[in-house]
């Protein structure tokens, strides 16, 4: 007689399918967590990016702060700067608190009447400036503009030239500026960091913090960071939070 073959009774049944359902639910579980890392690493990247920009955009005006015709009778053939820039009443680099209760950076450079200079010359936007009247030099500022309905702003740049200026980056929770100066014009060892210098001809590099915040919820909402003030326990609510930080040198300081 044929033999007769039992297939699963319905608790081996059930029992497979629970397995089933485990694994399947183990494997989602991973990918969701796979998927999430991946975005906050995305969006670390990201930030860090914004801030770079922001840094190249800073750097090239702090560096070309003042004077940018440079001294050719430097007898030791160092590149350096000529003393006859007439400030017009401005220092070349400023800080000011604007309405927005944030920090306020404010670089002026020297605008020459030559053509050959003029194209050397940008401001923080980019456009080629020139000299206008008796105005010999232009302004680069930078402050952070808050967005509505947001806790965080925009860091935008403006040039004085009643354009009301524009954004360079996004996602900015702070803009936190320090200023390293000089005890005095020949004293050029003993540097010290001060929020808001007593003489801004002393100044020789300035220090600049940004914090930025990400735009997608994270589960560590009880977590904390380092924010540009050096506190360590300040909540990153629901936010991922990238602070950097950068120094950038005043060539027409280094005399």
């Amino acid at each position: 007689m044929p033999r007769l073959e039992a297939g699963m009774t319905l608790v081996e049944l059930m029992i497979s399918i629970t397995i089933g359902l485990f694994i399947i639910g183990a494997a989602l579980m991973v990918f969701q967590s796979t998927s999430g890392i991946g975005r906050q690493i995305s969006e670390v990247a990201q930030l860090r990016q914004q801030g770079a920009t922001a840094f190249r955009v800073i750097a090239k005006q702090v560096s070309e702060a003042g004077s940018v015709e440079p001294d050719y009778n430097d007898e030791n053939n160092n590149f350096r700067f000529a003393d006859k820039f007439t400030w017009t009443g401005s220092s070349a680099i400023a800080n000011w608190t604007p309405p927005t209760g944030t920090d306020f950076l404010s670089i002026s450079q020297q605008v020459q009447t030559s053509s050959d200079y003029q194209a050397l010359l940008r401001n923080c936007l980019g456009q080629t400036v020139k000299k206008s009247g008796s105005d010999d030099t232009t302004r680069s500022s930078f402050y952070i503009k808050p967005v509505s309905g947001k806790s965080y702003g925009e860091l935008m740049c403006e040039t004085g030239a009643n354009d009301g200026g524009q954004p360079i980056i996004s996602n900015v929770a702070a803009f936190k500026v320090r200023y390293r100066v000089r005890p005095s014009a020949t004293n050029i060892t003993a540097k010290q960091f001060v929020d808001n210098p007593t003489s801004w001809g002393l100044v020789d590099a300035v220090e600049v913090c940004l914090d930025l915040v990400g735009d997608r919820n994270t589960p560590t909402d009880d977590s904390t960071y380092t924010d540009c003030d050096g506190d360590s326990t300040v909540s990153r609510g629901n936010r991922l939070h990238v602070v950097q930080r950068s120094l950038f040198t005043v060539y027409s300081a280094q005399r």
